[in-house]
């Protein structure tokens, strides 16, 4: 198949923006002025239908639409693309979003070796790595892991080394959302091992401007002091969402609640934050509480904390929090009812609570439960 250095462009502009259909609109115009009149409807309704989260019934009828143009081009629009690349989907099919397919399953080898086919075909904006192991250092300079904005590297063997080339490399510059929890599957053989080392290498980077969210968690080997790093990180400060949760082995203390009130705290502009099993207590809690950077936090995870109704009661009532929307507190069993009732006489439109424990009453568990906890946290994100 001949390649369109026209098509080309277009891919470059939709990886520089990833989120913004724009670029996508454009490239279907251009498709139709060419007479690729199934091709650029196809584009146009499965944008339209990831923009319908408040009309189911719309948002159906449009992916019905698309999925009729997908049958009947299919081989058309998948000609000449790797099938290794369709593991992990139902019937081994491609799976198209907003118009394209998505390659997010791949090894480090897969990526090296294939990336720039596959970019000559289509934007390649994220990927989810399975394994990366030796080949770590290579993926993380190549060129085409600069067109990536979303990468998934839990449990893909990851040592301190492999994050230090990471974090050295221009083409880490548009990565939006960074995921290096410890794993992702229960295989131990392909947990990372990173350590503070690789913590204080993020924190250090000059190349994660453009970083919102990233995923560090159920390390036993991170400490509070490798924590810490991250949050007095002015590099990391357009951080949005930091995912921190821990374990039953991995370090924790009150320290790293007060971490976030401290004045050397630079993540400043956090709107969704895990703090789950990190042995913080209610000294942690109501440090968190009284933290003066969380204007702008709207979700909260800090279950299996230790806690008692005195952390609840600081949180609801604390003025650094008024942006607070979803709090989740699971497996805290000396929480009572006086914690629901704190959060049900709060004036706020809470969006979710979770709230598990055995010492609250059933009718107030059934409160919380039915007046503000329609979703899991996973779901509103």
């Amino acid at each position: 198949m001949a390649l369109n250095p026209n098509e080309q462009a277009f891919f470059r502009a939709m990886e520089a923006v990833h989120t913004d259909d724009t670029p996508r609109l454009v490239y279907a115009d251009w498709l139709e002025e060419r007479g690729d009149v199934d091709r650029a409807t196809f584009i146009r309704l499965q944008i339209e239908a990831s923009r319908c989260g408040s009309d189911p019934g719309r948002k159906h009828l449009l992916e019905k639409q698309a999925d009729q143009l997908l049958r009947k081009h299919y081989r058309r629009w998948t000609a000449g693309l790797p099938e290794w690349a369709m593991q992990g989907w139902e019937k081994k099919k491609w799976h198209f979003t907003r118009g394209f397919p998505d390659v997010e399953w791949q090894t480090g080898r897969q990526f090296l070796g294939d990336a720039g086919m596959l970019r000559e075909r289509m934007p390649l904006g994220q990927i989810w790595f399975t394994s990366l192991g030796r080949t770590a250092p290579r993926v993380f300079t190549s060129e085409h892991f600069g067109a990536l904005r979303l990468v998934h590297l839990c449990g893909t063997r990851l040592v301190d080394g492999d994050v230090a080339v990471l974090a050295a490399s221009p083409q880490a510059r548009q990565l939006i959302v960074l995921w290096l929890s410890r794993r992702w599957t229960s295989t131990p053989a392909q947990a990372n091992r990173l350590t503070d080392t690789a913590a204080a290498a993020l924190a250090r980077s000059p190349n994660l401007p453009a970083l919102k969210f990233l995923s560090l968690a159920s390390y036993r080997t991170v400490t509070v002091a490798g924590l810490r790093t991250i949050i007095e990180s002015k590099r990391l400060a357009n951080l949005q969402t930091l995912e921190l949760e821990g374990g039953s082995q991995c370090p924790g203390s009150p320290d790293l609640g007060t971490a976030f009130a401290s004045k050397r705290c630079q993540l400043r502009n956090l709107r969704s934050l895990n703090l789950s099993r990190r042995k913080l207590g209610d000294e942690g809690v109501i440090a968190l509480a009284k933290s003066p950077h969380f204007q702008h936090l709207e979700s909260l995870d800090i279950s299996d904390n230790g806690l008692t109704d005195a952390a609840v009661v600081a949180l609801v009532r604390s003025p650094g929090l008024r942006s607070l929307r979803r709090l989740t507190i699971n497996g805290d069993s000396r929480l009572t009812d006086v914690s629901a009732h704190a959060i049900l006489a709060d004036g706020r439109d809470w969006d979710h609570v979770k709230i598990d424990s055995h010492r609250m009453s059933v009718p107030m568990s059934q409160a919380i439960r039915f007046k503000l906890g329609p979703a899991s946290p996973q779901e509103m994100r």
